[in-house]
């Protein structure tokens, strides 16, 4: 067999299967997108003690310039130290306790912003 039949074989194998990739898009993204409005309207009240522990730590890092519980001893509890300086830096502008639900929310809302442009279009196109 040669490389041109197998590009060719290819090419028609992935034109096959592209529109129903393309079904499969416009069911599972609107899906998703229902998913997560209903999880951010269900769990908008109650923020996660995980998120007071990371705003925790990330008043003691605005506060005392260390990753520390206490504001004393120095320790690495937190589970993500990225999201820990992420709330340390906005802390600066807000006090509010929700902070961490705020960050998570939006940080969802771009993960599936990022998923709605490719419903439409296939992934073969070339």
């Amino acid at each position: 067999m040669l490389i041109e039949d197998y590009n060719l074989t290819s090419r028609r194998a992935a034109r096959d299967v592209a529109p129903a990739i393309n079904r499969a898009y416009r069911l599972v993204v609107p899906l998703l997108a229902l998913w997560l409005v209903v999880w951010i309207a269900f769990s908008w009240a109650g923020v996660q003690d995980d998120g007071f522990i990371h705003l925790r730590y990330a008043d003691n890092l605005f506060r005392t310039h260390l990753i520390s519980y206490d504001g004393v001893h120095p320790n690495y509890g937190a589970s993500s130290l990225l999201y820990v300086y992420l709330l340390a830096f906005l802390r600066a502008f807000t006090s509010s306790p929700t902070l961490p639900r705020v960050v998570s929310s939006f940080a969802h809302f771009l993960l599936f912003s990022g998923l709605v442009p490719t419903a439409g279009r296939s992934r073969f196109e070339r």
